[in-house]
């Protein structure tokens, strides 16, 4: 069982490197760098990151992840990485909540039960990955210039 100081240092490590896809992808607020390290210490007192950020004046950015540490290991257990546009509507949406099997094409998930929301209300499958959420919302948000 890894002590408190590696399980911190795990925290530590995730919540960074979601800072870096972040900065290397898509345009942040400068107050973003500095509001950062407070999300991040709050992370490693709750094991909860939750991170909202405005990319544009049409689009925000929300990530939550609920960790646990299993020996050496971080895993993120729940999620939730949603990109909204004008007025708040949610334009893409992924977590794993277990509720849908198949993709709008009625074709089993790929990675179940990770799976995506898209602007048109269809399911696609998802890899689970934040950094792959993160190429989709630079793609959309490059696209929306």
């Amino acid at each position: 069982m890894p002590g408190e100081g590696q399980e911190r240092a795990l925290l530590i490590d995730r919540c960074w490197s979601i800072y870096l896809l972040l900065t290397e992808h898509v345009s942040v607020p400068s107050a973003f760098h500095e509001e950062f390290p407070i999300l991040v210490e709050r992370a490693t007192h709750s094991g909860l990151f939750h991170l909202t950020v405005r990319l544009s004046d049409e689009n925000s950015l929300y990530i939550r992840e609920e960790y646990q540490v299993t020996g050496h290991q971080l895993h993120v257990g729940s999620y939730s990485y949603t990109l909204t546009g004008p007025g708040g509507a949610p334009l893409f949406r992924a977590d794993p909540l277990p509720h849908h099997r198949t993709d709008h094409r009625k074709r089993p998930l790929a990675a179940f039960p990770h799976h995506l929301h898209d602007p048109r209300g269809r399911i696609l499958s998802f890899s689970g990955e934040v950094s792959d959420f993160i190429a989709l919302v630079k793609q959309h948000t490059n696209q929306s210039r």
